[in-house]
């Protein structure tokens, strides 16, 4: 009997081991299926930030393809400008994807590159960087690389398109008539 007794004990201790391990196993790994959920959830919120972010990114894109679609459509020259009207024909004939700005007589915006224009025969010709080229040289060199630059801009610290800031000063000057003043100035 005394030797069943302490094969007992010995049994019992072995027992009390091992739950006591398994005590510990159960604990560490509720330590590691916490941590995991933690992890989990921390990258199922920057997944969605993500998303948001790709989305309005989406969206800002699908406004300013909208928006160069809008300022290239239809190229309004000024009248009493004989270079403008001659590039109007050419702008509206061809419809580029980056729009051309008047800024004055001669001088002009392609996308962002600043170009002065002159007439050869009924023919614009731009000065570029150094550069003489025919209406479709100019498309042909820059537009592919200007159109990258509209849909690649920059934000400002309040993370608003820079565009739509210049763009509400310029719808703001058309409504007070100061844009028209302007144009009829220069």
């Amino acid at each position: 009997i005394a030797d069943l007794q302490k094969q007992l004990e010995s049994a019992q201790q072995k027992v009390a081991q091992e739950r006591k391990r398994y005590t510990m196993m159960v604990a560490d790994q509720s330590k590691l299926t916490a941590n995991l959920q933690r992890e989990i959830q921390t990258a199922a919120e920057r997944l969605m930030a993500l998303e948001y972010q790709v989305t309005r990114r989406a969206a800002e894109v699908k406004l300013l393809m909208y928006r160069v679609q809008e300022l290239s459509s239809n190229y309004n020259p000024v009248k009493t400008d004989v270079v403008d009207v001659a590039l109007s024909k050419w702008v509206n004939g061809y419809r580029p994807a980056v729009p051309f700005f008047r800024l004055a007589g001669g001088v002009y915006l392609f996308g962002t590159k600043k170009a002065s224009c002159k007439l050869m025969g009924d023919k614009p010709v731009f000065h570029v960087e150094g550069l003489k080229l025919g209406f479709e040289e100019l498309l042909e060199k820059y537009a592919a690389e200007e159109l990258e630059r509209l849909l690649v801009y920059k934000e400002d610290e309040g993370s608003a398109p820079q565009f739509l800031k210049f763009q509400e000063i310029r719808d703001a000057m058309a409504a007070s008539g100061l844009l028209e003043d302007a144009q009829r100035m220069v």
